[in-house]
């Protein structure tokens, strides 16, 4: 916990210094065009002059899980927070596991339905989230392999929620225009969309022989410290340092 303490406080100092210069210094930020063709300044760094052996072997790799292809799911806020985790339950001594993406993905997409509705329709239901999201989500509804829950229907051997998100956000603006605001009744609906697109996650799984919840799988198999961990958000925009700065 120290450890991780003394992490975050460098990343506030790092973080201040970043937000102190804003945009005085011009070259850090280039304009390129992104996949849609449109202009957007990124923040680049040139790392051409800095001396470093190009030979793997000369490296000493920490353990990690091989990158994974979100494809058209526009979920990469699980993908990369999951894979974290994995290679957290290897540092720590919990074992090696592949946990499931789309299992976190499916009670996003409930939750944020819960908060559609409880705020009558002013509230963003989309493909998009942050890390933190995988934290709550853990913690409200524990936890499964990937070969327990992997989203993939039919045979299928890529994501594609094109298709369910399209579906979902239809039936979302036509609660809203009707006023249907019986929680129980639009979380059912939205997750019988997401039943015929990924698949009904498990209530149950099985490991080592014995029968237990995603919940149980957290606590018991698992063990991550959850509450050990900080999400931090980067922002460029000017005056979010200062507002920051006035709130600590």
């Amino acid at each position: 916990m120290i450890f991780m303490k003394l992490i975050f406080s460098m990343l506030l100092i790092v973080s201040a210094f970043c937000f102190a210069k804003e945009r005085d210094d011009k070259a850090l930020y280039e304009t390129h065009q992104d996949f849609s063709g449109n202009d957007k300044e990124y923040l680049v760094t040139d790392i051409s002059g800095v001396n470093h052996s190009r030979d793997i072997d000369a490296y000493n790799p920490l353990y990690h899980t091989l990158p994974i292809r979100q494809d058209t799911t526009n979920t990469c806020w699980c993908f990369c927070t999951t894979s974290f985790f994995e290679t957290e339950l290897n540092r720590l001594g919990h074992g090696t596991f592949k946990l499931s993406r789309m299992y976190t993905v499916y009670w996003e997409y409930v939750e944020k339905v819960r908060r559609f509705v409880q705020l009558k329709g002013e509230s963003l239901v989309d493909e998009g989230s942050q890390p933190n999201a995988v934290i709550n989500r853990m913690k409200q509804y524990g936890a499964v392999r990937a070969s327990d829950y992997s989203g993939l229907l039919n045979g299928q051997t890529v994501h594609n929620h094109r298709a369910m998100h399209k579906e979902i956000t239809a039936y979302l603006d036509y609660v809203k225009e009707k006023g249907i605001w019986q929680e129980d009744q639009v979380i059912a609906n939205v997750r019988m969309i997401m039943d015929r697109h990924i698949g009904k996650p498990p209530k149950e799984i099985t490991v080592g022989g014995a029968s237990m919840t995603p919940k149980r799988f957290l606590d018991d198999i698992l063990q991550l410290p959850l509450d050990n961990y900080v999400s931090i958000m980067s922002f460029k925009k000017p005056g979010f340092w200062a507002e920051f700065k006035r709130v600590l």
